[in-house]
């Protein structure tokens, strides 16, 4: 690669990350026009059963989990549809690539923990499921993109966001989506305001995403 030089004296640092950005980019279109091609072949449906043969201890939702993501997602998610892998292979390697303790992956509609999760009414297992659920919502809403998307959003801009910043829901990127949809359900279930999310809510509630 080549490396020059800018008056700073920063060698390369602006051509690497004009060059870095240029690639990124190109992989999400490339992955988009990929992701688009696979929703015709009923690429995500295959893989639901898929991973629900493979993986036969998978579960559906518990009737508690299902009633506290309504309070976040209303009708919007085919919650029949939905399975929950714990302590998943898939996750707890990407565990351990990442370090961390805790690990959800959402492929289409199955969520993979590294961990057994107890989600109950308002706790923090509740909030993380609720996280991974607004990536079912992006696959129901806009296709297996959102997977790409995701992985751009992590690359750049990550999960943290500002209340407000943008617009609309779909102006924030795939986790900065879910993360307000989780910081919306924390905020319901302590009793404190959720005027400044309320418009986020809806657009998501209806597939504006």
């Amino acid at each position: 690669m080549k490396c020059v030089t800018t008056r700073n004296g920063q060698k390369g640092k602006y051509y690497h990350k004009s060059l870095w950005e240029s690639l990124l980019f190109l992989t999400v279109l490339i992955g988009r026009i990929m992701a688009k091609l696979l929703d015709i072949c009923s690429f995500p449906e295959f893989m639901d059963f898929l991973w629900q043969t493979v993986k036969p201890g998978t579960r559906k939702l518990t009737q508690v989990e299902e009633q506290e993501a309504r309070k976040v997602f209303g009708d919007s998610i085919n919650y029949r549809k939905v399975r929950i892998d714990e302590n998943s292979l898939f996750a707890w390697l990407g565990a351990k690539k990442h370090k961390c303790s805790g690990m959800g992956i959402t492929s289409f509609r199955t969520i993979n923990f590294n961990k057994r999760i107890k989600a109950a009414p308002g706790n923090q297992n509740m909030k993380w499921l609720i996280h991974e659920l607004a990536h079912v919502s992006q696959m129901e809403h806009v296709g297996s993109r959102y997977m790409i998307e995701a992985s751009y959003a992590r690359a750049t801009e990550g999960y943290g966001y500002v209340l407000g910043a943008k617009p609309h829901f779909r102006n924030y990127n795939r986790e900065q989506q879910a993360s307000i949809a989780a910081d919306y359900y924390n905020a319901r279930v302590s009793g404190r305001s959720t005027a400044a999310y309320d418009p986020y809510i809806t657009e998501m509630q209806a597939g504006d995403l």
